[in-house]
């Protein structure tokens, strides 16, 4: 699928109907997808939670959901299309009484809806469906004959994930999972979810949202997830949507500035909110667009020696024939060497290193010169190029490198006289520096 990054967050170019049928082909299968639903908060949310932004990133697929980012696409040079969340989660309860499929909800305990009101709303025989299949985008699927009813189960709890009744989830073996907790914290738990975390504090594995692809189906059976906000409460009619014609024109965030918030002391939560995805975001956006025409990224480059002076290289995940030095940027309020360290345990984990040496000399390179990726990567980082310290480092560990699922897809110990001839041509000069 086509995609590309606003503010480091990627983002999906795909069409309503075309989300849709990729919905109805995962559900049909054995794995386990997750949705985002992205707009600007989630943007700038992302900017300062490095495990919200890798969740996002890791996602199966990143809906752009919001005015705002379409308008930064375009100022990028990009084209996305635009879906709401409040209509994909209509769609896909519809989708799921036409299949006869089971959803299963979070919802926040404090928010407008209570458990039983939605449940009650969306499991009223026939109606409810013929209702939702004559409405918006769903039109599409109104073509089919079949009536049916919603098999719709939830529970209310903390934003934190914690009061879930987790043998109650898994009993009901749900085949859909809808979250309602707002952002981060509905994301971050169907992270956990789908990493294997049911009812088990302990087994956490979710790092930084870095969960493998498509995994086997874990306990509850969930095939598709997706955080849907407040959308239970515009299906429940608690919240008002705005008229269509204001939908259409990306105006749905002026209506509900114009509304009385539910409840009324969250005017100046609403004002924060607002303020944020109209100001500071297109604000960020001209910074991010700058960034990438004058500013180099800092960066680390670990040149790793094992018990043999050989030295590691991996292959990228995105060109079979890239094979290069585990690196990265260096994060806000990180040292080089502290960026280093980070780095190499989440690139090929592993620990027990020792730095040898940094050099003199820095390896400075544009995103512009590999021509097939330099543009997005610019994108994704907001930056023309990086510069990169660069460190020697020696390995005393056995075998034991465990690659970044979805960067690196093998690695190998090369000797120095082959280092020059198995580095992919791009990070040659790189390997120059270094032998020298």
């Amino acid at each position: 699928m086509d995609y590309t990054y606003i503010l480091g967050v990627k983002v999906h170019k795909i069409k309503k109907i075309d989300i849709l049928k990729k919905i109805d082909l995962w559900l049909a299968g054995e794995s386990f997808h997750y949705i985002t639903t992205v707009n600007p908060e989630f943007v700038l949310a992302a900017e300062d939670d490095k495990e919200f932004k890798d969740i996002l990133n890791n996602s199966d697929l990143a809906i752009p959901d919001g005015i705002g980012l379409k308008f930064a696409a375009w100022m990028f040079g990009k084209n996305i299309y635009r879906t709401t969340g409040a209509d994909l989660t209509r769609d896909i309860l519809q989708l799921s009484a036409e299949k006869d499929m089971k959803v299963y909800f979070f919802i926040w305990k404090n928010g407008l809806s209570s458990a039983e009101e939605i449940i009650t709303k969306l499991e009223i025989r026939n109606w409810h469906v013929s209702r939702l299949r004559n409405q918006g985008a769903g039109r599409k699927l109104a073509e089919r004959n079949r009536e049916g009813t919603l098999n719709i189960e939830g529970q209310a709890i903390e934003k934190d994930g914690s009061g879930i009744d987790w043998k109650k989830f898994n009993e009901f073996n749900s085949d859909i999972l809808l979250v309602g907790l707002g952002a981060p914290h509905q994301e971050k738990l169907i992270a956990k979810i789908r990493s294997g975390w049911i009812g088990d504090a302990d087994r956490v594995s979710s790092a930084h949202g870095k969960i493998p692809p498509n995994p086997p189906l874990q306990k509850g059976g969930v095939k598709l997830a997706m955080g849907v906000g407040t959308s239970f409460d515009f299906l429940c009619g608690k919240i008002k949507r705005a008229p269509k014609v204001m939908r259409i024109c990306g105006l749905e965030w002026l209506y509900r500035v114009c509304q009385p918030p539910k409840p009324p002391h969250k005017y100046h939560y609403r004002f924060k909110r607002i303020y944020n995805a109209v100001a500071i975001f297109p604000w960020r956006v001209i910074i991010w667009k700058l960034r990438m025409i004058f500013k180099l990224r800092q960066g680390a480059t670990a040149v790793i020696l094992n018990k043999e002076n050989k030295i590691l290289l991996c292959q990228r995940t995105d060109d079979p024939n890239h094979w290069q030095f585990p690196k990265g940027g260096i994060e806000k309020g990180e040292s080089s060497e502290g960026a280093l360290k980070r780095e190499i345990y989440e690139e090929v984990g592993i620990k027990n290193i020792e730095v040898i040496k940094k050099l003199d000399k820095k390896y400075i390179y544009t995103y512009n010169e590999p021509r097939h990726w330099g543009n997005l990567i610019k994108l994704k980082y907001g930056y023309k190029g990086q510069v990169s310290d660069i460190f020697i480092v020696r390995f005393f560990g056995s075998d034991e490198v465990k690659l970044e699922e979805g960067f690196f897809t093998d690695y190998k110990w090369v000797s120095i006289d082959e280092l020059l001839d198995r580095l992919h041509p791009f990070r040659r000069r790189l390997g120059e520096i270094v032998l020298k």
